[in-house]
């Protein structure tokens, strides 16, 4: 018999199809890892982890899945800027969606944008 042990940190495991995302006996690590949508189930006896250590079952929500861009999005979970305790998740950048952040200006400021210049 053979002792095992599986550390994963950081990591994005998720829409696999055909078996579950972990299926292991023996110590185990888990932190930072987001585990999402696979078929053969989740968590596979190790829901205990889920929502400690910064582990994450909610959409990754990748740029554009079907194509195969796995980069994420910026209100991704596993992004950064919204989960600043775990820095990024997964092994691609942030690059789709709209840009985060604030803008103060005046409405006059705002309407100027839309017009031509002055006459």
């Amino acid at each position: 018999m053979y002792a095992s042990f599986l550390s994963v940190s950081n990591s994005i495991i998720a829409y696999n199809r055909s078996v579950a995302a972990i299926d292991v006996s023996g110590e185990v690590t888990i932190s930072c890892t987001d585990i999402f949508a696979n078929r053969g189930g989740d968590w596979g006896g190790l829901e205990e982890y889920e929502g400690l250590y910064g582990n994450l079952c909610e959409d990754p929500l990748f740029c554009d899945l079907e194509a195969g861009d796995l980069q994420l999005n910026t209100s991704s979970p596993c992004a950064p800027d919204v989960n600043p305790s775990c820095g990024l998740i997964g092994a691609y950048s942030v690059v789709c969606g709209g840009v985060p952040g604030c803008w103060e200006a005046s409405w006059g400021s705002v309407k100027a944008l839309f017009r031509g210049p002055p006459e």
